[in-house]
């Protein structure tokens, strides 16, 4: 009899092969470089990203009173096995459960392009036995726990794109049911990319690389003009929603103390009222504004320092160009030089 591993679900291993750094007290991920450099080891710790307990897709790190750090794996492992025997097999029996585990529709939480990743909270129940049940969204395959009463894990994903729309199945035994994972995530913005794209400038300008800094701050440009239009568009979908409202509470469907109720409600902390919005969203406008004024300012001095390297290099060709003429007019004096001393000598024969 053989037995054969077919397919193996685990979670993503990879940040296990991370390195870390102490000062006795914190723990930081350190990031080694080959050849070794003199780099400020204490920045490490600067950084809250680095500094642990820290979240990454599918593994917790943490710090552990007797070891150095302690990884934590969220979810189970999942196996296929082939049976092949060559013996002459008399009797044959299969044990498939029957049972049947159902998972509702979930919503994912979180960033899209971010190391923590984003996460689906799902319940998972079974009709009779308590047992593990497996579920496959895309790519992504998970080992869960299944309970009569019912169970809540978190999926975690890892993904490039806002838009979520996921169909996912999930099997115990020889049923198969389907279950969808939507929603719209968030995006989370380096907050020091404006700065160390303003500190690399000296540097870049020095080395003659002002293409490179205009294309950066053209990067950011982007991402700052994206931000604005993203909150325009949450505006003018709460405007409607406020219009939607009062136009149900004139035509009686709805109360004025439900509308009163809608206005203090909140979605992640902030609250919906339409003096409070309207607020918030003309400060983080003019915030942005702001910024995208500065980057502008960058990209134009960008622009100069380009037409100045190109004039630069301009120059600089036109010198080798009269280098290489005086060379070759000196060799030509040389050569005109020995030749008439040459006739001289003859004549004087």
């Amino acid at each position: 009899m053989e037995l054969t591993l077919s397919m193996l679900s685990i979670p993503p291993v990879r940040f296990l092969d991370t390195t870390f750094i102490t000062d006795g007290q914190s723990v930081a991920v350190w990031v080694s470089r080959l050849p070794c450099q003199d780099d400020q080891v204490s920045s490490s710790f600067y950084n809250i990203e680095n500094v642990l307990p820290l979240t990454k897709t599918a593994i917790r790190f943490a710090v552990h009173p007797l070891h150095a750090v302690q990884a934590i794996v969220d979810q189970g492992t999942s196996a296929e096995i082939i049976v092949n025997a060559k013996e002459v097999v008399d009797d044959l029996r299969t044990g498939i459960s029957n049972d049947v585990c159902t998972i509702n529709d979930a919503q994912i939480s979180g960033c899209y392009r971010y190391s923590r990743g984003a996460f689906a909270a799902v319940k998972c129940t079974s009709t009779a036995n308590s047992l593990v049940a497996e579920v496959e969204c895309g790519a992504d395959n998970f080992a869960i726990p299944c309970f009569p009463h019912g169970e809540i894990s978190k999926l975690p994903f890892s993904l490039s794109s806002s838009q979520v729309h996921m169909t996912c199945h999930v099997k115990c035994g020889a049923y198969l049911e389907l279950f969808e994972i939507t929603r719209i995530l968030k995006y989370v913005h380096n907050v020091h990319e404006g700065t160390e794209l303003r500190g690399s400038r000296p540097l870049l300008f020095a080395n003659r690389e002002a293409t490179l800094y205009k294309c950066r701050a053209e990067k950011i440009q982007m991402s700052a003009n994206n931000l604005k239009e993203r909150i325009l568009g949450a505006a003018q979908g709460l405007k409607m929603s406020y219009e939607i409202y009062d136009l149900l509470v004139i035509a009686g469907s709805a109360s004025k103390d439900s509308r009163t109720g809608f206005y203090r409600s909140d979605l992640s902390g902030v609250s919906v009222d339409p003096a409070f919005t309207d607020e918030y969203v003309r400060k983080e406008l003019d915030f942005i504004d702001e910024l995208m004024q500065r980057i502008a300012n960058e990209v134009r001095e960008a622009e100069l320092q380009k037409a100045v390297e190109e004039k630069c290099n301009t120059l600089k060709k036109d010198m080798e160009r009269q280098e290489q003429a005086l060379m070759d007019l000196s060799k030509t004096l040389e050569t005109t030089k020995m030749t008439s001393s040459e006739r001289h000598d003859r004549s004087s024969n």
